[in-house]
């Protein structure tokens, strides 16, 4: 059962992968370490998901697959030239403006192993993961030499930069390994400089509660009101570690099928707060962006109109501020007020009238104050 890394890695790029790195180091005591302490310092939390097991079976490669020899790492260039800022719209990261990527890698990473297969006339032991998986694909990615860690903790490659998607094929194949990139980002600090949260509390490490992304995504419930203006016109997600970063100057639009177009480049922000669950499982399903649920997106809305002011926008708060979901009211009150006028404070007198949680009560009289 023999084939060579170089027909691997040709297989691999005939199934759309741009990169692809071989490690047959399979410990991984120090990026395990790391990460435990990264969840000891309180730097994970609201992932409630991501804890000391998981990460433990994740860095236990013998563990996901007893006969693993080596990790084949791979790589697929997700960036679109397509960022702007439509008057009406909220921006989303590059990375969701499509269908969701973890099924589209997968397949890919089936297709290729199939492939493997075929070449070598036997069927191979494997098993493959996105970042949805155990494992740390960072790490894996970093141990192949597809790429160096960067500052905002995202892995940096030559020719693509930060937006890759990264996959893992763990298999009992017996392959020649990669070799580290010993690259790293200098005294860059460019990423930790223009985050606007301070999410980087210092090089490599990201303090997940202040992160644009994880509060537009994954956090639920209200975002702190001194954090509201600094998310900016994110709708979903951010990119602006990315976007600042020399490294990714270069960048080239995708070629994988599947993550050429964007549909979601920006959303239109009254057609969001009109939404009804129907209408919005059909505009995103299959999408990232049903991971923020409608809640989310509609209080994400809520705080990119506040932010820009957009008073054309204001009718749809005035339908909003009374929506059945009491997030999503009061963030729609705090827009409101930070328009500053009688037209809307009326609109929030109104509502308070109607409202009948503290809570929602509370953020209004906040937004009348103003």
């Amino acid at each position: 059962m023999e084939i060579s890394t170089a027909k691997i890695k040709a297989l691999a790029k005939t199934h759309g992968f741009d990169l692809v790195g071989i490690t047959d180091n399979l410990d991984f005591s120090e990026p395990r370490s790391l990460a435990i302490e990264h969840i000891n310092k309180k730097n994970m939390v609201g992932l409630d998901w991501y804890t000391s097991s998981r990460v433990i079976r994740g860095t236990s490669p013998s563990e996901l697959l007893p006969e693993v020899k080596s990790i084949i790492s791979l790589g697929v260039n997700y960036y679109k030239n397509n960022h702007n800022d439509k008057s009406m719209s909220g921006s989303v990261a590059l990375y969701a403006q499509d269908k969701d990527y973890h099924r589209l890698l997968k397949k890919m990473m089936r297709n290729l192993v199939l492939d493997i297969n075929d070449n070598i006339n036997t069927d191979i032991i494997a098993k493959w993961y996105v970042d949805d998986g155990p494992m740390l694909d960072k790490s894996v990615a970093f141990k192949s030499g597809i790429g160096w860690y960067g500052k905002n903790s995202n892995i940096l490659t030559k020719a693509y930069g930060s937006w890759v998607l990264l996959g893992q094929i763990l298999t009992n194949l017996e392959l020649k390994p990669d070799i580290p990139i010993k690259t790293n980002c200098g005294t860059c600090t460019l990423c930790i400089d223009h985050c606007p949260t301070g999410a980087i509390i210092e090089p490599y490490i990201v303090k997940n509660s202040l992160c644009i992304s994880y509060l537009t995504i994954e956090h639920k419930g209200p975002i702190p009101i001194e954090m509201r203006k600094d998310i900016g016109n994110w709708i979903f997600g951010c990119d602006i570690c990315q976007e600042v970063c020399p490294v990714n100057k270069f960048a080239k639009p995708a070629t994988t099928t599947g993550l050429k177009l964007s549909t979601f480049s920006n959303l239109d922000l009254s057609e969001i707060l009109l939404m009804d669950e129907s209408s919005f499982k059909i505009k995103f399903a299959g999408t990232p962006i049903m991971r923020t649920k409608l809640s989310g997106l509609k209080r994400n809305t809520c705080i990119v109109i506040g932010n820009r002011r957009l008073f054309s926008c204001i009718p749809s708060l005035e339908k909003s501020i009374r929506d059945e979901d009491s997030v999503v009211r009061s963030h729609s009150a705090w827009a409101l007020g930070q328009f500053e006028s009688n037209f809307t404070n009326n609109i929030l007198k109104s509502a308070l009238n109607s409202e009948e949680e503290d809570s929602v009560k509370n953020e209004i009289q906040l937004a009348i104050s103003k």
